[in-house]
């Protein structure tokens, strides 16, 4: 056998395959028609009424009075918002303020007798530790850090305390010296004023700077009558409305 007899017959010949071609057609989609928006009907004005609130010193609004305010009232407001309000003040003026007797405890009473022969030595304060802007008003002694604070450090009806001018050669064993001189007596220039509780306590103490033409003593008094005497005439108005 020939050697070409031994190899294998050749592969029968394949028919080529076709294939068809499937066409997609793109669908379609319609847009959505476009949607106005809703038109919001804007809110008639509204006025809103206009004030002008007063703060304490806290940043609390009080409210406004319309009538003469009440003690409480008084505890919160500031002399710019007291000015406001109906009628003048009756005096208004810096001055030097302390408030009760000086503390005398036994052995401080014991040393003083010790060093200078007398139980009752005199304290003594600097005018400008105590320096403090006071106003009186409807019949009340309004006493501020300055004029510009927020609220009084105190406000106390007046109609509850005598008045008397201390006499710097023989002073109140129940008072303070402000800014003595060098004689430890009050300077020249000073007045002490002292409104008492009762005959025997101190409540306050009130020293003015005599300033040439000002007279803020005499004024001060008057005006502390004058709320003594209109407490009078109310009170016998009273008597004589229960009478009739």
């Amino acid at each position: 056998m020939s050697s070409w007899q031994s190899l294998a017959s050749p592969a029968p010949n394949v028919s080529t395959v076709q294939v068809e071609t499937c066409v997609v057609e793109a669908a379609t989609v319609d847009p959505v028609p476009f949607a106005e928006a809703p038109t919001a009907e804007p809110c008639p004005p509204v006025e809103m009424p206009i004030a002008e609130p007063i703060l304490d010193s806290e940043d609390r609004i009080i409210p406004a009075v319309e009538e003469k305010p009440t003690e409480e009232d008084y505890k919160y407001m500031s002399y710019d918002t007291l000015s406001t309000l109906e009628g003048d003040t009756d005096f208004e003026a810096y001055a030097a303020v302390l408030q009760g007797n000086p503390s005398k405890t036994l052995l401080k009473k014991f040393h003083s007798f010790l060093t200078t022969g007398n139980f009752h030595e005199r304290d003594f304060v600097a005018y400008g530790e105590v320096r403090r802007f006071i106003v009186i008003k409807y019949g009340y002694l309004f006493v501020y850090e300055d004029v510009a604070a927020r609220s009084p450090i105190y406000a106390v009806s007046l109609q509850e305390y005598t008045i008397q001018l201390e006499d710097p050669k023989s002073p109140s064993p129940h008072s303070y010296t402000i800014s003595p001189s060098d004689d430890n007596m009050p300077q020249k220039d000073l007045q002490t004023l002292l409104l008492y509780s009762d005959p025997k306590r101190v409540a306050f103490q009130i020293t003015f700077v005599n300033t040439e033409g000002e007279e803020l003593v005499p004024k001060f008094m008057a005006a502390v009558e004058a709320i003594h005497e209109s407490s009078i005439s109310s009170t016998n108005s009273c008597i004589h409305k229960n009478k009739m």
